[in-house]
């Protein structure tokens, strides 16, 4: 249940509880969420097999990029995708309005950093399975807190954490193993 750090805080509170001293065998109502959200984990993600030999498949190269325009109070994200199997490229892009965003991520300044992050879980949320199930995946970011939260998968942003755990859960179900990668935004393919 670790793979991609799934499961880390569940297993933080765990050990937590475990070692506190004087310990009562009650379990609160997070804890209780926390052993249940664990047994859904063993049941739903794929025993992960570690390659002793090198795979014939190339990685996917990956770049995902974000905006957010104050002046119109709208936000964009998109992403690039190189299959260098079968020599071809994938991109998305959507535009969301001030009441999408709102909805998604609440009252905000600035809505750049859960963009970024909603930009790389997109990838796998929108590429067929085909393409990425039991992939390497290099996957480039050019907003440095967006990539702090998906190499930790966490954050302590609400909805920053639960995009980067969606990403960490979609992953081990692919079971694709994504190395997370900076690039600044003038090199990044797929910059707003």
């Amino acid at each position: 249940a670790m793979f991609g750090k799934i499961g880390r805080a569940s297993l933080i509170l765990i050990r937590q509880r475990a070692t506190r001293p004087g310990s009562v065998h009650s379990l609160s109502d997070q804890l209780r969420d926390d052993l249940i959200f664990l047994r859904h984990l063993v049941k739903v993600v794929p025993d992960f097999t570690a390659p002793v030999r090198s795979s014939a498949r190339k990685p996917l190269l990956v770049w995902s990029d974000a905006m957010y325009a104050q002046s119109s109070r709208t936000g964009g994200l998109g992403f690039v995708v190189w299959c260098p199997q079968e020599r071809r490229f994938w991109h998305a892009h959507r535009i969301l309005d001030y009441p999408e965003l709102h909805r998604l991520f609440g009252e905000r300044k600035n809505y750049i950093g859960p963009l970024e992050t909603l930009a790389a879980v997109a990838v796998l949320r929108s590429m067929p399975s085909r393409v990425t199930r039991g992939r390497m995946i290099l996957h480039s970011v050019d907003n440095q807190g967006a990539l702090s939260n998906l190499i930790s998968c966490s954050s302590r942003d609400m909805s920053a954490a639960w995009l980067v755990h969606d990403y960490a859960l979609t992953s081990a179900t692919l079971g694709a193993g994504v190395w997370f990668e900076y690039v600044r935004s003038a090199a990044n393919i797929s910059d707003y």
